[in-house]
């Protein structure tokens, strides 16, 4: 099973960085129409239908562009409102965060929203009450977890490289995790932004055909050789953001074509759920 997500969200949308502070980032102009259309027609010229999940914040300004997105027949996640990494403790202001971004991508569509995505998968054990909230905002799916550790998050305990179900105080989430593979000793991500720029394309072809499962996400910030560069990003953070950008789109040319990839939605109807490994919660964050 093959799943392929994009993240929509701008270019400047880097996390922890200093080039950027909360409303600076109104000085930007936005490149998301050049991006999205490119990676749309892409996937309309391949058959091709993903999951979508979108920043509020974004969504709110340029609605016109979800709308495209829907009426491509792919589907609509929330990505948060303000892109904002999970606290570690709740907040009035994340659970409005994840409020909003719901209420705006629903409004643009219609159709009520049951994916999310946290920011930078900043999921981890300290924060696991996020659950609570997104079942409370009628959530379904989620895509957050990293199996291993990430540069924001990570749940190195999980094991379960394929969809599992959580099982919450208050509800049943189906997680749809970021999958790894052990490279150098280590669990690494590679189908997906810097990791899918960075790994040369015959190792993610080969990580990618012996996993019975993989999630692969973008950006189009991923493609777009166009970009402006930001400024007084220290070197490792301007190599992460930047390498492999003018090569990475003929790569995702190459695994659209070696590889069928459905979205999250088509996923979920075939998987056999009852069958599936459920994971208590709050036995996980006891250990």
């Amino acid at each position: 099973m093959k799943i392929i997500s994009i993240d929509v969200e701008e270019w400047y949308h880097i996390l922890n960085s200093n080039s950027y502070v909360g409303s600076r980032w109104n000085n930007f102009e936005s490149r998301l129409d050049l991006g999205m259309n490119e990676i749309l027609n892409l996937f309309e010229q391949n058959e091709i239908k993903a999951t979508f999940f979108c920043v509020g914040s974004v969504a709110k300004k340029h609605p016109s562009i979800i709308r495209k997105i829907k009426n491509a027949g792919h589907e609509i996640g929330s990505h948060g409102f303000s892109h904002d990494l999970i606290p570690k403790k709740p907040s009035h202001h994340f659970n409005s965060d994840i409020t909003r971004s719901i209420d705006v991508l629903e409004q643009i569509t219609g159709e009520k929203i049951i994916s999310y995505r946290a920011p930078g998968f900043s999921l981890c054990k300290e924060n696991l009450w996020i659950f609570e909230l997104l079942i409370e905002n009628g959530i379904q799916i989620d895509s957050s977890i990293v199996i291993g550790k990430s540069a924001y998050g990570g749940l190195p305990r999980f094991k379960d490289n394929t969809p599992f179900q959580l099982k919450i105080n208050n509800g049943v989430i189906k997680e749809f995790p970021i999958n790894t593979f052990s490279f150098l000793g280590r669990r690494t991500i590679f189908a997906g932004g810097g990791y899918f720029r960075l790994y040369p394309y015959y190792l993610i072809k080969k990580w990618t055909a012996e996993s019975t499962y993989s999630m692969a996400y973008f950006h189009y910030r991923d493609f777009d050789t166009g970009q402006p560069v930001l400024k007084n990003l220290n070197p490792f953070k301007k190599f992460k953001t930047y390498y492999g950008i003018n090569s990475s789109m003929q790569k995702l040319i190459y695994y659209i074509n070696d590889f069928k990839f459905i979205s999250i939605g088509t996923a979920d109807k075939n998987i056999n759920w009852s069958t599936s490994k459920t994971i208590n919660l709050h036995e996980y964050s006891q250990l």
